[in-house]
């Protein structure tokens, strides 16, 4: 299992990226802002 750290979540990419991880991934997604 990987994880994904994303800064920024918050933002307009940081928003999208994480939606596209939890659509096309079943790795763990950290979110910080």
């Amino acid at each position: 299992m990987k994880y994904h750290l994303i800064s920024g979540g918050c933002g307009f990419v940081g928003r999208n990226m994480a939606k596209h991880l939890y659509r096309h991934t079943a790795d763990t997604i950290i979110i910080v802002d």
